[in-house]
């Protein structure tokens, strides 16, 4: 199922006890939005700080909580079980791209939609299209794509990796994009060391242990390091790098 989705921008009923979530939140705005969804014949879906991703029509209650970027590790496995739950293949999320609730959210729904490998594109309230990170991360999929035809060509691949990451900055995604590309051209020690990276660089345990977990894959295939090796003291928490996931 393919939806649209926004999040809650202010209490439009006040009443108490429970109702639908679209009366509650219903704003012009978010009306508008929910009919480019009837009229496309898509769901419509809120995402909340209280309630992860929930159906338009679902009964909430009047409290309306603040979301920040320090709130997205506690409701993202609400958000992929939400996911999961309602089938949902793609989501098409409207934002204030000026306002840091609106972004928070879509650093949720980014994170959310990329484990699970769902699409997810973001518009604004005007229906124009928000292409930072969108752009960044599909041109990482589509270099390590053209990769594969580049075996032979290693310093190609690199010159590829190095315009975007030129372009984008150190964006913990595209090193990560282009660790799994040198782990499909089995060049495990480069591997390695960009899941490292990406793992320093990524602030969310999800995101952190699974680069890890890939890491210490590809460093066993080079002989590198043995099965019962401990992580190294790099690895703790305490080490993370600053919060660099773009938006």
């Amino acid at each position: 199922m393919q939806i649209f989705c926004t999040y809650p921008l202010s209490v439009s009923d006040r009443s108490k006890g429970k109702v639908e979530a679209i009366r509650r939140w219903g704003t012009p705005r978010v009306k508008g939005i929910d009919g480019r969804a009837r009229s496309a014949k898509r769901g419509m879906f809120f995402v909340s700080g209280s309630f992860g991703l929930i159906p338009h029509d679902q009964p909430v209650n009047s409290d309306l909580k603040t979301f920040t970027e320090t709130d997205i590790e506690g409701i993202l496995p609400r958000v992929r079980n939400s996911l999961i739950k309602y089938q949902i293949d793609g989501i098409t999320f409207y934002l204030n791209p000026t306002e840091k609730q609106g972004l928070a959210y879509l650093r949720l729904l980014v994170i959310a939609c990329y484990l699970q490998r769902k699409t997810l594109t973001a518009r604004s309230f005007k229906d124009e299209e928000f292409p930072d990170w969108m752009e960044s991360m599909r041109e990482a999929k589509l270099t390590r794509e053209r990769a594969r035809g580049l075996r032979d060509k290693p310093d190609r691949i690199k010159e590829s990796f190095d315009l975007l990451l030129k372009k984008y900055g150190r964006d913990p995604m595209i090193l990560f994009e282009q660790a799994n590309t040198y782990a499909d051209l089995d060049n495990f020690e480069a591997a390695a060391k960009d899941y490292e990276e990406a793992a320093r660089l990524l602030p969310l345990p999800e995101f952190e242990n699974l680069a890890h977990q890939k890491a210490r894959a590809e460093k066993r295939r080079s002989g590198a390091l043995l099965p019962a090796t401990s992580d190294p003291p790099s690895w703790s928490k305490e080490s993370r790098g600053p919060n660099r996931i773009r938006a």
